[in-house]
């Protein structure tokens, strides 16, 4: 049991448990939890990281010594596979049988015995108590219900952090007229599984940090006598602003948009396939020289068919974000479905972008539309709100100057790791019974 019975308020060794090493973090998420692991160690906590090390995103311990005190790696295969999504419409697939909802194929492809049994074993070893577990996105949240269950009484206090709220990406999606009958079946499936998951997960956890206020709220609805604080995330500001002038190239004035993200997350790709197919043509007959560069990692099939409309590259991931946005004179968020902050979005105004984004992207941030970014809903809106700033150097420049301001003020990683620490302290508060 923690050794914090008589401090509650003061969490100084944190398990910290991620569904996959966050380096290179090419991902939202992985920002986050980047960020996230140096910040507590600043704070002086001693961390352990317990990740698993997907197969398809394997890295070296090495590539995470950086982030933690210590490194427990798992390597698991969480490829998509037919026959497993079958098999979860009827089947648990569980390492553990907990007294949960039946989880989606989406959260089981993460259920490992061997990282369970790693998390238990830090748990109880001698002479190190824990003092908080945090287990990292929705698919982690099943080992909380399993540490309670496997160690009891002696159970650490966990949290769980909240990146989205996932039932509802689900049920956007599952909205979507473009997909045939049988996939908006599906994810409406998904997102009646993913509901009940979610909302007994928040039921149990004795904390939640949400990502928004918004998230926070919705979250709560879930979790009756459940403490949900939102921890919004914080973001480093560049030194100076990126003036994103028009660039001259061979004599000739060019209009350079980008975009920078997770190119395997199904909202990023149905909102790239919507830029492309109904906002980018007008940009194009308007600006012809115009041209619009996909970074991020793994870019499918359908990400690269975007390449063959004029124009359009793909560029896949690339080793620095900084230098990729510095080279863009507009960067957009085509946001259609989510929930939470999107990191890409901090991310680019913290680097001085001028951002171009829908009201689903600039969801959970407190900014002023037209003031720190553009907001656009409409292909038309969009298209015109690219083209004015393309053509307007100084425009771009008070935008960005405005957006790294308001990033600066309000999402500072020194904030962000005081609220997750708040959560901590709640979770301790509620499973010692100390107010």
């Amino acid at each position: 049991m923690s050794c914090l019975l008589n401090e509650p308020q003061v969490p100084r060794s944190v398990v910290f448990v991620v569904s996959r090493i966050p380096s290179p973090p090419y991902d939202g998420a992985m920002v986050v939890v980047s960020h996230t692991l140096q910040g507590l160690r600043q704070a002086g906590c001693h961390v352990t990281l317990i990740a698993l090390n997907p197969q398809k995103h394997r890295v070296e311990a090495t590539a995470a010594q950086q982030f933690c005190d210590e490194l427990i790696l798992v390597d698991i295969d969480t490829t998509v596979q037919v026959q497993g999504a079958l098999k979860a419409v009827l089947e648990r697939g569980e390492p553990l049988a907990t007294s949960l909802p039946r989880a989606s194929y989406q959260l089981q492809r993460f259920f490992s015995a061997e990282l369970l049994s790693s998390i238990v074993e830090r748990c109880r070893r001698p002479g190190q108590p824990v003092d908080v577990v945090h287990l990292d996105g929705l698919p982690m949240a099943w080992y909380g219900v399993a540490l309670q269950q496997t160690l009891g009484a002696e159970c650490p206090p966990w949290i769980y952090r909240s990146h989205n709220v996932e039932y509802r990406i689900l049920e956007q999606q599952s909205h979507t007229s473009a997909r045939p009958f049988w996939q908006r079946w599906y994810y409406r499936f998904l997102a009646w599984q993913t509901r009940r998951f979610e909302q007994e997960i928040v039921r149990r956890a004795p904390a939640v940090a949400a990502m928004s206020e918004i998230d926070a709220e919705e979250l709560l609805a879930m979790g009756s006598d459940t403490r949900v604080i939102a921890v919004a995330p914080g973001m480093e500001v560049a030194p100076t602003v990126v003036p994103n002038m028009v660039q001259e190239e061979h004599g000739h004035a060019t209009f350079k948009v980008g975009f920078l993200g997770s190119l395997e997350w199904e909202p990023n790709i149905e909102g790239l396939e919507w830029f492309v197919r109904t906002v980018w043509p007008t940009i194009r007959h308007q600006l012809p020289e115009a041209t619009f560069t996909i970074a991020g990692r793994a870019p499918g099939l359908r990400v690269q068919s975007l390449a063959t409309t004029e124009g359009v590259r793909v560029l896949g991931p690339v080793s620095w974000a900084a230098e990729f946005l510095a080279q863009q004179d507009v960067v957009v968020a085509p946001v259609l479905s989510g929930s939470g902050v999107r990191i890409k979005v901090l991310e680019g105004m913290a680097h001085g972008c001028a951002m171009v984004t829908t009201t689903r992207g600039a969801e959970g941030l407190s900014v002023v539309p037209g003031r720190q970014l553009v907001i656009a809903d409409e292909p038309v809106a969009m298209a015109q709100a690219c083209i004015a700033l393309l053509s307007d150097p100084e425009e771009r420049r008070r935008l960005a100057g405005e957006g790294q301001e308001f990033v600066r003020q309000k999402h500072s990683w020194q904030a962000s790791i005081q609220q997750l620490l708040h959560v901590y302290r709640s979770a301790l508060e509620r499973c010692y019974g100390v107010s």
